[in-house]
Formats: structure tokens, sequence, C-alpha cells
């Protein structure tokens, strides 16, 4: 009888620590599933931010195309302004058709 009730307290010793590792087994998975939902959300972001950074780097070159053509422009500004506040002086009071003739007209010895 000693000995089975040794081993019954073996038993009892050793059926609480399984209980106490499937305990920590449980809460060690809720713990892994937590990470891996954070883990996706993370890939799915960088995957995001990529693409984002991809699409800006074209934008990035066609601002610097369109800031070389803005310069350009810049420079002759003045005489657009001249140029087109004079067309709308000599021409305004005509019609739009004989306007539109002027200005082909125009581009022609431009």
């Amino acid at each position: 009888m000693e000995i089975l009730e040794t081993l019954k307290a073996k038993f009892e010793k050793t059926a609480a620590e399984v209980a106490y590792y499937e305990e920590l087994l449980r809460k060690t998975q809720e713990e892994v599933a937590i990470y891996q939902a954070e883990l996706d959300d993370l890939k799915a972001k960088m995957e995001r931010g990529d693409k984002l950074i991809t699409g800006l780097s074209g934008e990035k070159a066609r601002w610097e195309t369109s800031l070389v053509s803005l310069d350009a422009e810049f420079d002759t500004l003045i005489g657009d302004s001249i140029l087109a506040s004079a067309f709308m002086s000599y021409c305004g009071p005509f019609p739009s058709e004989f306007r539109d003739e002027l200005i082909s007209i125009w581009m022609l010895k431009v």
C-alpha cells in the first residue's frame, strides 16, 4: 500500500506538471498566433510601402522632367505675357474664327 500511495503521489505530481505545461503551451500558442497576425500585418504594410515607393520613383522622374520644362517656360514667361496681352488687345473685338486664322498665320511666321 505504501508503494501504491507513493506512486499515486508521483502520478498526481506528474499530472500537475503536465497540466502546467499544457497551460503554458496553450498560452505560448496564443502568443505565437498574435505575433503571426502582427507579422502578416507588417508584411502587408511593407508590400504596400514598396509599391508606393516604386510608384513615387516614377513620379520623381516625371517631376524632374516637368521641372526642366517649367524652367524653360519661366525664361520666356514675360515675352509670352506681352504677346498674349498684345494679341488680346489687337484681336479681342474680332470674332473667334478671325482670331483663329490670325493665330495660324502668326504661328507660321514663328
